[in-house]
Formats: structure tokens, C-alpha cells, sequence
């Protein structure tokens, strides 16, 4: 039995206990559950043997909206940019625990890496990072945008300075030009920043 703590920026997770033998697939709907879940595939690729230098893994999506913001919503499974050139075993353990890197044909800022956080948890086999709040908005608003997606861009909003605002709206802009399709361009961040404030008026009011 091992127990683990984390920061994720400012945020820290309370400790909790992990056993490699136990625990199953299912839905995410806490931080602790994605630390647990990676944790259960860390130990499964060192059984493996076969890692030298570790996989590192960027998490984007619902995950990392999970990390970033707290217990706000559930996911199934944890996107992520994946690096290090994975072996047809490794890639079917990050099947098996739900860890895909369908964000690879998305549109995704290049430096993204600036602000990315990484996750302390003791894994050995990975190298787990959770992407900035930033980042995870403009991929969600610009590779799909739809009700959730808009939902969770503003929750995560909670997490930017002001004027990191202004650096959002440049970075969705300028990757805007590389989205594909007319119902992916709908998604209008001074739209859904507009929304934003007028909700965090109305609580604060």
C-alpha cells in the first residue's frame, strides 16, 4: 500500500491510498481518480519491463478539467499528447486504462509546453503533466465547441488572471484559421468570455 500527495498550481489534492492490485475502469469523476488510474498503469508498464525513458503524457480534455478546476464534471477516459514512442504492449495498456491521444489530429497551441503543470505522484514508467487552463480552452473551443465544451471553458476560466485573457483571445485567433469544417468555426471566444463575465457578475452581484 503506498500513499500519495499532489499539487496541481496552487491546488492540493489531500493524500489517499493506492493498491496496484486493486481497482477497475470507470467513470472519472474526481482528481484523485486520475491520479489512481495513472498509478494502476504505471505499475502495469513496469511489469511490462520493456520502458527505459519514461512516456510522457500531456493531459488535455475533460481530465485535465478534472485536475485544473476540481470535482465539476466526469469523464470517461484521459486525452492526452503522448510522447515516447509507446511499444504495441504499452499502447494496448494505455488503451486498457482509457489514456488515447486523439489530440494528435486536433489543433492544439505549439507552446503549449510553457504552461503546462506537472503531476508529482510517484510514477516511475510515465511522466504525467496536465496542460494549462489556456490551452485546455482553446483545444476544446476549437476541435469540437460545443454546450460542454463552452461550459467547461468558462469553469476553467476561474483559473486565469486577468490579463491572461487577452493571451487567450490571441491564441484562439490565431489557431482558428486551422480548424476544419463550418461547424467548428461557430465558437466565438469573445462570445463565450462575454457569458463568462456576465455570469461571474450575476453570483457576485
Amino acid at each position: 500500500m503506498k500513499t500519495y500527495s499532489f499539487f496541481v498550481y496552487d491546488l492540493f489534492i489531500p493524500v489517499f491510498s493506492y493498491d496496484a492490485e486493486e481497482g477497475e475502469m470507470g467513470v472519472l469523476t474526481s482528481q484523485e481518480a486520475i491520479v489512481e488510474r495513472l498509478l494502476h498503469l504505471d505499475y502495469e508498464l513496469k511489469q511490462l519491463g520493456t520502458r527505459g525513458d519514461p512516456l510522457v503524457l500531456v493531459i488535455f480534455g475533460g481530465a485535465a478539467v478534472l485536475l485544473l478546476a476540481g470535482d465539476v464534471r466526469f469523464t470517461r477516459d484521459i486525452d492526452a499528447l503522448i510522447d515516447g514512442c509507446p511499444t504495441r504492449k504499452e499502447l494496448d495498456l494505455l488503451e486498457k486504462y482509457g489514456v488515447n491521444d486523439r489530440l494528435s489530429i486536433g489543433v492544439t497551441p505549439e507552446d503549449y509546453t510553457k504552461r503546462m503543470r506537472e503531476l508529482k505522484i510517484g510514477t516511475e514508467c510515465i511522466k504525467a503533466y496536465v496542460a494549462g487552463p489556456i490551452d485546455v480552452i482553446v483545444h476544446k473551443l476549437l476541435n469540437r465547441g460545443d454546450s460542454r465544451d463552452i461550459e467547461d471553458a468558462m469553469v476553467l476560466m476561474d483559473q486565469l488572471k486577468e490579463h491572461e485573457f487577452e493571451q487567450l483571445r490571441t491564441l484562439f485567433w490565431e489557431y482558428r484559421k486551422y480548424t476544419i469544417g463550418d461547424e467548428r468555426r461557430s465558437c466565438d471566444i469573445d462570445d463565450v468570455i462575454e457569458r463568462y463575465q456576465h455570469r461571474k457578475k450575476g453570483m457576485t452581484g
